[in-house]
Parts: structure tokens; sequence; C-alpha cells
């Protein structure tokens, strides 16, 4: 499964979307929408939905409409702040579904409000997603992932960017 946008050049089954079996259905700047089955992948012990699973679902599709928004060739965009309420259980068995709306189109960052409902529409979770955007530093470009990728190696070699603490 690929997403072909210029800057996701991992294959989806090497990341987190794969992992959970996250689908993505119609993606726009404005709109996303996606799936993702509530298996042992998605579950916690109690046979319901896992929050996390779920927030990941929500964080998907406000960064992939985010990355629709930006040029990917000289930015990325990662998750800043999420804010999710969960209001009711999603049972083993069942699929959510998420749809994502733009409610704030920054020049640094992009707020999405994402409502995320069972297989007999009613709502699971709602959940409000900042995505910031940044420009791409060396090491994570866009071919520099494909070429890591390929060998092996993390999305992020050890030591593209020095670490800073917040203090620095």
């Amino acid at each position: 499964m690929e997403i072909g946008l210029p800057g996701y050049e991992l294959p989806l089954e090497q990341t987190l979307l794969g992992n959970l079996g996250i689908e993505l259905g119609e993606l726009g700047k404005d709109r996303c929408e996606g799936s993702m089955p509530i298996d042992r992948r998605t579950q916690q012990p109690a046979g319901v939905a896992h929050g996390g699973a779920l927030i990941s679902l929500a964080e998907t599709l406000a960064s992939i409409g985010t990355a629709l928004n930006i040029d990917l060739a000289t930015h990325y965009c990662v998750g800043q702040e999420i804010n999710a309420s969960l209001l009711r259980p999603a049972r083993a068995g069942d699929t959510v579904k998420g749809v994502a709306t733009i409610l704030h189109r920054g020049r640094t960052t992009m707020v999405w409000d994402v409502r995320l409902a069972n297989g007999d529409g009613k709502l699971v979770a709602v959940c409000r997603c900042t995505i910031a955007t940044r420009p791409r530093f060396e090491g994570n470009a866009p071919d520099a992932v494909r070429q890591r990728s390929a060998a092996g190696a993390p999305p992020r070699a050890a030591g593209s960017r020095p670490h800073r603490s917040h203090g620095d």
C-alpha cells in the first residue's frame, strides 16, 4: 500500500499504519478518511479497542491531511498535540472509521477535528490533532529516507541531527 506522496517514501507496511491494519480512504487537503480493524493488533486484553490505537488512527489521518497541504520536498509534518475523548468502546471484530476535517491551516501548524465511529456509525472518539510542519534537514529528505530503508537502516540515521534539550 502506498500513498503516492513524495515525502512518504517508506512502504506503509513498514510503518505503524501497516502494523495496525489502517486502511486509507478518500484523502484531500480539507478531509481525510480511513479505517482500522479492532483485532489482536489494536485491542486491549478486555477485548475492546486500545485508546492508543484509536489515537494513532486519528493522528494518521490528520498527518496525511497536513502532508497534502505542504511541499514535502522541503517540509515534513509531525504530531504536536492530540486531545482525545474516548466516548464508547469499539469491540473486537468491529472496524473503526475515521474522518478528519481541517479546522486551521497555518504556516507552521494545522489543526484537525477527527471523528471515529464504529460499524454502527456511533461515535467512539472525538479527537483534536495539532500537526506541526517543519523544514527538512539533512538526513530526513525523501531520498535519504528511501535509501536507508532499502539498506535496512532505521528511517533516521543516528547522528543525522544532534539532540538538543529544551534548555539549549
